[in-house]
């Protein structure tokens, strides 16, 4: 899931990534699209790039809700 990877590049940039997280949920977005790793997403996103569906908007989303859930399950998985 491109929010998930969004969300996982945030936390390693803040530690010691490079990547913008935007690059590499785009870069999974299409993989899984041009390897029909989700059938469904073919049929309703084949004809748009990963620029187009993964925008400003997606970031925004990711930075309000896929970020804090993901640090949240770190430190509860850290807890453990």
């Amino acid at each position: 899931e491109p929010s998930l990877c969004y969300a996982q590049q945030h936390q390693l940039n803040s530690a010691r990534g490079k990547k913008e997280p935007m690059a590499v949920a785009r870069q999974l977005f299409s993989k899984y699209i041009e390897n029909h790793y989700v059938p469904e997403w073919n049929l309703i996103y084949r004809n748009r790039s990963a620029e187009d569906v993964l925008n400003d908007e997606f970031e925004a989303l990711c930075l309000q809700l896929m970020v804090p859930l993901w640090d949240t399950a770190q430190v509860i998985y850290e807890e453990r």
